[in-house]
């Protein structure tokens, strides 16, 4: 049984609504239409066998890498990696004008937009795009994240139709946003390189984006192995990613290849 040190100022503010799920439950209540979505998403997904009843909350957790050098062959399932920062406190589900932040007894994310008139970036392609940008650095140990000429080639690196409606506004508003993230009283760290942000105002198609060289360093100590076909199912989903995100994050130091089981009360 593991509950992560921060776990329960993380799943309050988090995953409010997964108390709420529990507690109707208990009570032999019906949950709030989120909540159940939510959780439906989560179990329909056949690799990531979570069990969740009114008394706890049960995974099978099969092997996992143990860093990011280790080939996806040696781990059982596809891998992408993510930083620990991002698995341990949602970000934004709707897009808002202004800085967006949250925080947590774990730490604090801080999103501020290019001026104060425009938009976060949030839902699903924030999520996707902050996942790939990582699990990309990791691998190449680089600064610099390609992610293609178009949105197009955007599209298909994360895994989504090239016709999604704000994919594009999405991306120009995660290129243009300045991303600060604190756990743990340390320091705050800017996710990307201040000198590559997309200015206010330029519309044109920027293929990449650059990070700062303190969150690349620390991507190396904070990286989190999601499962790629999870990630993939729970993709339309923003809400079931990040339930998920937080499960694999506040179980990555257990014993591999077991069952974990963790009651509600404990988390």
């Amino acid at each position: 049984m593991y509950t992560s040190p921060d776990a329960s100022g993380s799943i309050r503010s988090t995953f409010r609504p997964f108390l709420k799920y529990r507690q109707r439950l208990s009570a032999g209540g019906r949950c709030c239409p989120g909540a159940r979505s939510t959780f439906r998403s989560l179990q329909r997904v056949p690799s990531l066998r979570l069990t969740v009843s009114s008394a706890s909350m049960s995974l099978d957790r099969p092997p996992a890498p143990m860093a990011p050098n280790i080939p996806d062959t040696q781990s059982g399932y596809p891998v992408i990696w993510s930083h620990a920062a991002f698995c341990s406190m949602a970000l934004p589900m709707r897009a808002s004008r202004g800085a967006w932040q949250r925080e947590t007894e774990a730490g604090s994310i801080r999103i501020e937009p290019s001026s104060i008139d425009d938009m976060v970036p949030s839902g699903r392609v924030l999520r996707l795009s902050i996942m790939h940008i990582c699990d990309a650095a990791i691998r190449a140990n680089s600064h610099f994240v390609e992610f293609g000429e178009d949105r197009t080639a955007l599209a298909a690196i994360l895994g989504i139709d090239p016709k999604t409606r704000d994919l594009t506004d999405q991306w120009q508003r995660l290129q243009a946003a300045r991303i600060i993230w604190s756990v743990g009283g340390s320091g705050e760290i800017s996710v990307f390189d201040a000198r590559s942000r997309r200015r206010a105002g330029d519309l044109g198609w920027r293929s990449g984006v650059r990070l700062s060289a303190k969150f690349l360093s620390s991507l190396a100590d904070h990286a989190v192995a999601l499962d790629r076909r999870v990630v993939r199912e729970l993709s339309a989903t923003p809400a079931a990613l990040d339930a998920y995100a937080w499960i694999a994050m506040s179980l990555r130091r257990m014993a591999q290849d077991q069952i974990v089981t963790t009651p509600w009360d404990d988390l």
